[in-house]
């Protein structure tokens, strides 16, 4: 992984562009048993792509993990997947969130989602969760597939 302070602009320009196409910025609803409430949420920053240069790219770059997925039909190209997840996630975010154009909006959501995190010290208040309940709905509608 590069350092962040050496990642030139023009691949920060680069990577806002490979997730503004083919990348997807989720906040994932998961159970949490230990939770009061059941569930948690994270954040999840993912690529999925038919070549696997950009994943790989993305690696070196920015750190996070590279996987095969296999393809549910053999007709079908097989998938290369790179993904970041809470911390890792928020930084390429705030790297790459001024060259962003299509995802810019889940971008600032997913930012200051996490930039939350960093700052509890001690367990979940309501008003946290209501919080982290609005920008999962917020990415939920901005991610809905089809006419909205």
């Amino acid at each position: 992984m590069v350092n962040e302070k050496d990642i030139k602009s023009v691949d920060l320009a680069y990577a806002a562009g490979i997730m503004d196409g083919d990348g997807c910025i989720t906040i994932a609803k998961q159970l949490a048993p230990r939770d009061k409430r059941g569930y948690g949420y994270s954040l999840i920053v993912n690529l999925r792509n038919t070549d696997p240069k950009a994943a790989n790219w993305l690696l070196e770059h920015f750190g996070g993990s590279v996987c095969h997925i296999p393809s549910k039909n053999p007709k079908w190209k097989r998938l290369y997947g790179w993904q970041v997840t809470s911390k890792k996630a928020l930084s390429f975010l705030t790297q790459i969130k001024s060259h962003l154009i299509l995802k810019k909006d889940r971008a600032s959501i997913a930012v200051e989602f996490q930039s939350r995190r960093r700052i509890r010290k001690k367990g979940k208040t309501d008003h946290a969760f209501m919080l982290d309940e609005s920008d999962y709905n917020q990415m939920k509608k901005l991610n809905k597939r089809g006419l909205h």
